[in-house]
């Protein structure tokens, strides 16, 4: 190190500012960037952490002795790099900021604000602005409505089904003994619902949908949902593809900040498009 700093010189140390924080420390010949500046809002400090480090392996990530634990910069102590030969954490004094005194009060009122969330602000976000999106978030999805799950109309599961699920558990050597009567038993006991999303079924869309898709239709394996569930939940777990269903009869009432018809353009334009430091965040993240 002592090497490096010989060759681009150590002289007319300056910090950058915007808006006001810290962006870099500088010299005529060097940069130090504060990497949180060029990541998305929301993003958790962990995914940070893998995508850049390979992320803190320590069990107690406040007290990171890896190097790759979140801690706070002293930005108005680094005034020569002789202070990075210091081997003692500075005092508390240290961290405070002409920006923002005293700073490490702020930080502590900080950490305790973001508890009542259930978040950490050494694990779970990297910027404040981060954080206070996973709050809102939170707080959207606190009260969300669920369906009226009203008893649909009553039916028989097709029978020319059976036939379909048979053929597919032989090829797939996997057994089968599902019955007629134990399907038209689940529909009753799921109020002719889907068991999914809940909605109303009907002999044209209900479907017997295995519950572990290792195992064969059998008595016990199985949910009755609508097709376009039983298709779209694959290897999901029954509970996160039911709170996914949830999420899509709020999502009128939700914040998304991209629609399902623009997914597609942004998703092409996060693949080819980005600036700086961000570029590798953007692109492999």
């Amino acid at each position: 190190m002592s090497d490096l700093f010989a060759v681009i010189g150590t002289d007319n140390v300056k910090s950058v500012i915007k808006n006001p924080s810290y962006m870099c420390i500088a010299t005529s010949d060097m940069k130090m960037l504060d990497i949180s500046n060029n990541v998305p809002a929301g993003t958790s400090y962990d995914k940070y952490l893998t995508t850049y480090l390979g992320g803190c392996k320590c069990d107690d990530k406040v007290r990171c002795v890896c190097g790759l634990g979140k801690g706070l910069f002293p930005y108005e102590y680094i005034t020569s790099f002789n202070v990075l030969n210091e081997d003692q954490v500075p005092a508390k004094s240290a961290f405070d900021s002409k920006l923002r005194v005293p700073f490490i009060k702020a930080i502590k009122s900080q950490r305790e604000l973001f508890k009542r969330f259930d978040l950490n602000m050494f694990v779970d976000g990297v910027s404040l602005p981060g954080l206070s999106e996973k709050v809102m978030y939170q707080t959207c999805f606190d009260n969300l409505e669920y369906p009226t799950k009203k008893p649909a109309n009553a039916f028989q599961f097709p029978p020319k089904c059976m036939s379909g699920y048979k053929r597919q558990d032989v090829e797939a050597k996997r057994g089968f003994g599902i019955t007629l009567e134990h399907l038209n038993m689940l529909l009753k006991k799921q109020k002719y619902l889907c068991g999914l999303c809940y909605s109303p079924l009907t002999s044209d869309t209900s479907s017997a949908d295995r519950i572990n898709n290792n195992l064969g239709h059998t008595d016990g394996n199985i949910l009755i949902s609508c097709i376009s569930c039983n298709t779209a939940r694959k290897c999901m777990s029954l509970r996160g593809f039911r709170y996914k269903t949830l999420l899509d009869f709020n999502s009128d009432e939700l914040v998304f900040s991209i629609d399902k018809e623009e997914s597609e353009i942004y998703g092409k334009m996060k693949a080819n498009i980005a600036g700086g430091p961000s570029i590798k965040f953007n692109r492999y993240a």
